[in-house]
């Protein structure tokens, strides 16, 4: 058994080293030594004569060179001690010359090469830590248990006691991190900045957002001393007792839990929590956070909730399975039966997942997942069961622990994390074929040597594929406008996407010459913004960054009028990312305006920003809850600052429960906020609702927005102004066992 284990290691090591430059040399036979056998087991005599022979063979086995400097560094690393090892790069390259090494890639190869060792830490790709190289890696250890371990002192200083009081709660203050590595002398304050970097780099920790930002100045810089982190390494044992809706809720999705199947590090947990809030957390919001639960800002409508659950399973086995669900927060009710969107938990498991394969391929190599849910059975049997859910495309499954054979429907599953049905979307939206759909969003057209223009209309986006650009066997070649950011590398507050994220395909095709690609973008005044245009290959792979005129690449891209052009050579997906230079930029953005009915008289108003290229997902989403769109989409110049919206109404007819809302500058730049607003009829047979949406940001005009509405249908009133003219009235009272029905028949 334990050899079989052994083989899985050895592929998985092998797979690795095929990537590095030094996977070559590596002997291409592998040993597997239990130290509990004898010395005379075959594979410790193996062994032996192997190096018995490569000791003959190899006369130099080690490059002199890079011989030599490792010496060298060994002695510059003791005259770094006791203090932390850490040196300028720039001094680690006089060093490399010294010693032979002079060619740039052959010290980028050596020290990447002494990193895979464990002998340094060199991170060339972090901006923030290129310039410095960690010479003794093991005092890493040190530095995060100074933190993570500490037991705070019986009586603490004033200054330090509520700091020490969060720490349990998994927030470090900055003061506090800076006394914790200085009374260590881990750190006397040169480097602090640095291994900040370090331990965010490393997952560690989290930078928490607290501070407001107004303008663009003052997020630049945070006072020294007044920042904190997030350390869900150091949350408490003792679970805190949190409120938590149970699984049947109707605003939060059913659970998805996944076994890790006997291997789950103590640190996935942790790492899980770091990478939803590098992602996701949102200024002022603070996550509820305990060793074993926790509850996450998603966006204005939703939060995750993660936790790590112990089951004892039909074979008597005590296990952790890590649960997911999403929760929907945006409900004047906390009763609402309004389920999550399935963007959303589309978006949460790609995270989960995606996290999980970094995971296998980085330090926590060797663990595998899979995805299950509780069987209906468990209820009759005193030990938990799960079912294997392979994918999102079956509606039932089929159990037979309990001596008889049970179905579970599971159309909830596939309905919020699947793919979405052609056929259920013509049934909700009335549309008048699914072809039609189709051709708004993607385009496929088969193209030879004579080229061929796809252009969607609609988003405005073209692709010209040149004559002989194609040789040899036709292409069927597809432009598609994607709506899924999973994974964009918008990191920087004043960083947002500006354009559709455009699919060329199928990925991977190449041509014999550069073709053509533009699409729109959505800033204005460009000389207020730096443009970086992002590439993803494939869809699995991360997003690379190329910047403005950069021609070194086979991509490349020009703006002008409000287009991005770009010149390719391969296909793959592309999409147009905006950074503010100041506070005079803008951008372009629609406005939205949905209502629907509620009970006992009232009336939901909900105004929703958004991307132009996604003025469509955004109706679509909408209409599915029941939301009608009131006015045709706005378009709106919109600047990186709060945003303060009102509602006015006719107070002899209508009353607002609350008339103001503020968006925040950040939301409002990246996440497509959305806000509601509270109706009641003050007169019971007001049946038409006219309304003034005002918009207001600091040194930025933007004209009001009217509303006029058959509240009984939550569908404009034709011919009086701006209106949007939906067509037949979509039924919202919908049958989902038929609609089910319909999709099980496709």
């Amino acid at each position: 058994m334990i050899y079989k284990q052994a083989e899985k290691v050895f592929k998985i090591i092998q797979d690795v080293l095929k990537t590095k430059p030094y996977g070559n040399h590596v002997y291409h036979n592998y040993f597997a030594i239990e130290n509990s056998q004898p010395t005379t087991d075959k594979s410790f005599s193996d062994l032996k004569q192997v190096i018995d022979t490569l000791m003959k063979a190899l006369e130099q086995p080690f490059p002199l060179k890079w011989m030599r400097f490792r010496c060298d560094l060994h002695d510059l690393r003791g005259k770094k001690q006791p203090s932390f090892s850490v040196c300028p790069l720039e001094e680690i390259k006089i060093l490399t010359s010294k010693n032979g090494i002079v060619e740039e890639k052959n010290k980028s190869v050596l020290l990447n090469f002494l990193y895979d060792l464990g002998e340094i830490v060199y991170m060339p790709d972090n901006k923030l830590l290129r310039h410095k190289v960690v010479l003794d890696p093991m005092r890493l250890v040190e530095i995060v248990t100074k933190f993570v371990t500490v037991v705070p002192p019986k009586y603490p200083s004033a200054k330090f006691r509520e700091s020490f009081d969060k720490l349990d709660k998994g927030i470090l203050e900055e003061d506090l991190l800076r006394k914790l590595w200085k009374d260590s002398k881990v750190d006397n304050g040169n480097y602090f900045e640095f291994l900040v970097a370090l331990m965010i780099q490393l997952g560690f920790i989290c930078e928490r957002e607290t501070t407001s930002s107004q303008d663009v100045a003052s997020t630049s810089t945070k006072s020294v001393g007044k920042r904190s982190f997030f350390v869900p390494l150091r949350l408490a044992i003792k679970t805190r007792q949190v409120r938590q809706l149970p699984d049947d809720s109707q605003s939060i999705s059913r659970p998805i839990y996944y076994d890790f199947e006997g291997y789950l590090p103590d640190v996935l947990f942790p790492y899980l929590i770091i990478e939803f809030l590098n992602k996701f957390q949102k200024e002022g919001v603070d996550p509820i956070l305990a060793c074993n639960y926790a509850e996450l800002y998603l966006n204005e409508n939703h939060h995750v909730i993660l936790s790590l659950d112990k089951f004892i399973t039909k074979n008597d086995e005590r296990k952790f399975l890590l649960k997911m669900a999403i929760k929907r927060t945006d409900s004047f009710d906390e009763t609402s039966n309004e389920e999550p969107s399935a963007e959303a938990c589309k978006l949460v498991l790609s995270t989960v997942e995606k996290s999980f394969e970094q995971s296998k391929d980085g330090g926590r190599r060797g663990i595998s997942f899979k995805r299950c849910i509780p069987c209906q059975c468990s209820d009759q049997l005193d030990k938990k069961h799960f079912q294997i859910l392979k994918d999102f495309q079956c509606r039932k499954l089929t159990c037979t622990e309990t001596g008889k054979s049970v179905t579970m429907d599971v159309a909830c599953y596939k309905r919020l994390f699947g793919c979405k049905s052609h056929l259920i979307n013509l049934f909700l939206l009335n549309l008048p074929s699914p072809v039609q759909k189709q051709n708004d969003q993607i385009m496929e057209v088969i193209v030879g040597s004579a080229g061929e223009t796809l252009h969607l209309k609609d988003e405005d986006i073209k692709l010209e594929i040149h004559s002989e650009a194609i040789k040899g066997e036709k292409v069927k070649v597809s432009l598609e406008n994607c709506f899924e950011e999973t994974g964009m590398p918008v990191f920087h507050p004043h960083e947002s996407i500006i354009s559709p994220i455009v699919k060329c395909g199928p990925e991977g095709t190449s041509f014999k010459k550069s073709i053509s690609l533009s699409f729109p973008h959505d800033a204005v005044n460009e000389e207020n913004w730096e443009f970086t245009l992002l590439v993803k290959d494939r869809i699995e792979d991360e997003w690379k960054q190329i910047a403005l005129k950069n021609k070194e690449n086979d991509v490349h891209f020009t703006l002008n009028n409000g287009r991005c052009y770009v010149t390719l050579k391969h296909f793959c997906l592309f999409a147009l990312m905006g950074h503010l230079r100041n506070l005079f930029g803008k951008k372009n953005m629609l406005l939205g305006v949905f209502g629907k009915m509620l009970a006992n008289d009232e009336y939901q108003l909900l105004t929703r920003f958004c991307k132009p290229s996604d003025k469509k997902m955004i109706e679509e989403d909408h209409i599915k809850i029941g939301e009608q769109p009131l006015i045709a989409p706005e378009n709106i110049l919109v600047m990186y600052k709060d945003m303060k919206i009102t509602v006015a109404v006719s107070k002899q007819e209508w009353e607002v429960q609350k008339d103001e809302e503020n968006v925040k500058a950040n939301d409002l730049w990246r996440t497509g906020p959305s806000k509601k607003f509270l109706l009641r009829r003050g007169n019971s047979s007001a049946k038409v609702l006219k309304a003034t949406i005002s918009l207001k940001q600091k040194s930025n005009n933007i004209d009001p927005v009217e509303v006029n509405c058959d509240v009984e249908t939550s569908r404009p009133n034709l011919g009086t102004g701006n209106v949007l003219n939906m067509g037949p009235t979509i039924p919202m009272n919908i049958d989902w066992n038929c609609v089910n029905y319909i999709d099980q028949c496709i």
